[in-house]
């Protein structure tokens, strides 16, 4: 689970993964995914299409393989994102998140 999916066509609801309890809605534009893709951390949230839905999915390796080589600028903001969020796991400013329930940037909702 350390990709990034990006939302093409459809809306997507997101849900705690043990609870099933309702998180919030996604349409076209936003992207999921972000915890795990930058911490490598587990995910424990859920997606699921509220009818057809388009996704692109960019996984970790990919595009680690791409910028490598020709984006340094962009492979030195991916790490120093990383070791942000290694440094403080539980901070997630530096992926500016929103917690759904009290609408504070930096953490997420078990944190709350």
């Amino acid at each position: 689970g350390q990709g990034l999916f990006f939302i093409i066509q459809g809306d997507i609801i997101l849900l705690q993964k043990d609870t099933r309890t309702y998180i919030k809605d996604l349409s076209i534009g936003n992207i999921f995914g972000e915890i795990g893709f930058f911490s490598g951390q587990p995910r424990t949230i859920t997606a699921r299409s509220r009818g057809f839905s388009e996704l692109m999915y960019l996984s970790q390796y990919d595009f680690l393989k791409t910028i490598h080589n020709k984006h340094t600028h962009t492979l030195n903001l991916y790490n120093k994102i990383r070791m942000l969020l290694f440094k403080n796991p539980s901070d997630y400013t530096p992926l500016y998140i929103k917690c759904f329930r009290c609408q504070a940037r930096g953490h997420i909702a078990t944190q709350c």
